[in-house]
């Protein structure tokens, strides 16, 4: 309910709190939730969640929400190769369930890695499947159209 509020903040302490009472106990659901409440807070570390994504991706090969995450997570700790392959076995497996999140933080690394013409696709998309109107998500569109323009000319 925090994180369909926007209350991430809130939303990671809960879940932290949590975590710290019984991590054995945590569901993939949890633990998505958990880190989907990070992903939205700048500057948080991600770094300890993604050995935790790896558990519950292994024991759930097919869960689409975890490798997302865990996709988010590796690119945003700068594991940019791994994070790849991971949103593109998300977005290829599963192309019409991808959340916002991942089609954004896809699109943003496609943007670093150069390719303007495929993040804006990812960007826009994600845009488009956001119950609510994120304003970086407009920023990285805006950022890869002037990219664009540029590689155009």
């Amino acid at each position: 309910m925090l994180l369909q509020l926007g209350r991430n903040e809130e939303a990671a302490s809960v879940y932290k709190q949590a975590l710290s009472l019984d991590a054995k106990q945590v569901d993939t659901e949890f633990l998505n939730g958990y880190v989907v409440s990070l992903i939205h807070i700048p500057g948080s570390n991600l770094a300890p969640v993604i050995p935790l994504l790896e558990r519950a991706l292994a024991a759930e090969p097919s869960n689409f929400r975890i490798e997302g995450s865990l996709a988010i997570a590796l690119s945003l700790t700068g594991n940019q190769s791994q994070a790849r392959q991971h949103f593109e076995q998300v977005i290829r497996r599963y192309p019409n369930a991808a959340a916002p999140d991942v089609l954004y933080y896809y699109g943003r690394l496609r943007l670093e890695e150069g390719e303007p013409q495929a993040a804006l696709a990812f960007l826009r998309l994600a845009r488009e499947r956001s119950p609510r109107p994120l304003p970086e998500y407009q920023a990285a569109i805006d950022q890869a159209e002037s990219a664009l323009k540029k590689t155009e000319k």
